[in-house]
Order: C-alpha cells, then sequence, then structure tokens
C-alpha cells in the first residue's frame, strides 16, 4: 500500500449513526493490480436494535424504520455533497483541460453512486447500507478525496515518506500512517475520528429522541450508551501477496489480501505499518558467485584427488 499524506476530504463518514454493536462500522480500501481502486463503507444499523424487547428500548417498528430511512437520507445528502465538491473542483481546475476534465471524471464515481444501497431495515441485526465508489486508478481515487487540484496533487504523490531498511539480503520499504479513523477534521481537532462519530451519533440520537414521551430517561439513556458506534475496522486489500503488514487478520478471498485492523474508541488512533521486501540483487549475485567458485573449486579438489588415486594404482 502507498501510503500518502493526504487531506480526506471525505467528511460524509461523520455521519456513521446509530451502528450496531456486534457489527463495526468498516472502512476498506481496495487495489487491484490492473490500478483500479474501490473505496466501500458499511453502516451497520436496523429497526432491530430499536425494537429489541431484551433491550428495553420500547420504539415501535414504525418509528425505527422512520429513524432509519432518516438517517439514510442524511447520509446520502453528505455524499452528494461531497460529490458537488468534486465538480466545482474538477470546473475550476486550472491545471487541466476540458478533455482532461472529462477523462478524469469518467475515471471517478457517478452520481448516482452517491446513493447507499443494501438491505437497511426489517427484524434483523445483520443489516445496514454499502457505499462503493469505484475508480479507475489511484490518481482519480486521491483527486476525489483530497483537497488537492491536480498538479499540487501531482508534486504531492511525488514524495515519498517511506523508511528504508536495509537487511544483509533483503531491504524493506516500509510505510507507517494512520487511518481515517483518527482523521482530525476541522471540527474535531481534539478527538479522534472514532471518538467524533461515537459523539455526534449520541447527539443526533439526543435530538430525534428529546420530544419523546413514550421512553423514559432510563430507556433514552440506554439507548444513548448503546448504540453509538464503538468499534471499527479498517480494511486494506490488494492484488499483491508481496505485501506484509501488522495486520490483526490477513484473509485470502479471490485472489485478493484484505489485510484488517480492528480498532475501538479507545486506539482508534493507532498507526498502522506495511512493508514490501525486495531481494539485495548485488549480494544475491555475488552470493552465487562465490557459492560457484567454492563448488567448482572443490570439484577441481576431488577430481585432481580421484586422477592421483587412479595414477597410484595404475602403477
Amino acid at each position: 500500500m502507498k501510503a500518502k499524506r493526504v487531506l480526506v476530504v471525505i467528511i460524509c463518514l461523520c455521519m456513521f449513526l446509530l451502528c450496531g454493536c456486534t457489527v463495526p462500522t468498516q472502512y476498506t480500501l481496495e487495489q487491484k493490480e490492473n490500478g483500479e481502486v474501490t473505496q466501500t463503507i458499511y453502516v451497520p444499523f436496523s429497526v432491530y436494535e430499536f425494537v429489541n424487547a431484551d433491550k428495553a428500548y420500547g420504539i415501535d417498528g414504525e418509528t425505527a424504520d422512520k429513524i432509519c430511512r432518516h438517517v439514510k437520507k442524511q447520509i446520502d445528502d453528505k455524499f452528494e455533497n461531497r460529490y458537488q465538491i468534486f465538480l466545482a473542483k474538477l470546473a475550476s481546475d486550472d491545471g487541466l483541460t476540458d478533455d482532461d476534465k472529462n477523462l478524469l471524471k469518467s475515471f471517478c464515481p457517478t452520481q448516482e453512486d452517491m446513493c447507499g444501497k443494501g438491505l437497511l431495515f426489517g427484524n434483523s441485526t445483520s443489516t445496514g447500507i454499502t457505499y462503493e465508489f469505484k475508480f479507475k486508478n489511484a490518481l482519480a481515487y486521491y483527486y476525489f478525496n483530497t483537497d488537492y487540484k491536480y498538479n499540487e496533487l501531482v508534486e504531492e504523490l511525488k514524495k515519498d515518506d517511506a523508511k528504508i531498511v536495509h537487511n544483509f539480503l533483503t531491504t524493506d520499504k516500509i510505510y507507517t500512517n494512520k487511518t481515517i479513523f483518527s482523521v482530525n477534521v476541522e471540527y474535531a481537532t481534539n478527538m479522534s475520528f472514532a471518538k467524533y462519530l461515537n459523539k455526534i451519533s449520541k447527539e443526533f440520537l439526543e435530538d430525534e429522541l428529546k420530544d419523546n414521551t413514550i421512553l423514559t430517561d432510563e430507556q433514552k439513556e440506554k439507548i444513548y450508551n448503546e448504540i453509538p458506534p464503538k468499534d471499527f475496522l479498517y480494511r486494506y486489500g490488494t492484488s499483491s501477496r508481496r505485501l506484509h503488514s501488522d495486520a490483526d487478520q490477513i484473509r485470502n478471498i479471490n485472489g485478493m489480501y484484505y489485510h484488517e485492523w480492528n480498532m475501538s474508541i479507545d486506539n482508534a488512533d493507532r498507526e498502522i505499518s506495511t512493508w514490501n521486501t525486495y531481494a539485495n540483487a548485488k549480494v544475491w549475485y555475488a552470493l552465487a558467485l562465490i557459492i560457484t567458485i567454492v563448488l567448482v573449486v572443490v570439484l577441481m579438489l576431488i577430481y585432481g584427488n580421484d586422477n592421483k588415486k587412479v595414477a597410484k594404482n595404475g602403477l
């Protein structure tokens, strides 16, 4: 994974509200060998979280369904707003010709992609919304998700903050970075992104339920404390099996290697490391030459010794 310091502007992630407790909010970045990048955001929640009698939330199915649809509308609106920001930046970018702009736009998700998909509601613990954004190449991905205009972005991507570790036979190129969940946004500079998501989720719930006269204060407090997201999953997928990482788990699914880091409110700002290992060609060539020379010398000595024995026996 080519980790770059970029300003993540996809602030619509802040609308991860009402997430269920059993399934974490998931952010997946997948890069294929052909250069295509897929950005997937999964927001887990369901009516079940509200109407489950065991949790005694006391919200009827119709009200819960209304809340879930209201949440989806807000998330969709955030992504739609993000898309309009992208279009405005593209239109004002002097570093691109009109043809370049049209081509770059075709390499990015469409306006229709800003609407989440998936089974949202019903009496289930596994429902949620999925947003999937496909980019034809990494440049399009970074252009869509950062503040940089084209010329600025090209210069930024030329920078390489990798740490090089030289070993005897190999060299490691290590990238260390933080994930989307630790990004400091302009309105949450003193807390991790994960804590901010938890905070605004509670604020949203308070606003939604403040006029509810059916629920008791105790029931409302239970909702505030249990429903907001507390667990997060960052996943990076690559077709390269040479990539190594300090991931908590690595899965091989249909030829793609998914590196997964589990996070919580308390450790959402943890750093993650990925690295590629390269053979030191000169060292290997030197070793091969030395081994070849040693073998030749050994064989010559053996051959010479055998000839001496033959000559001696012949006498």
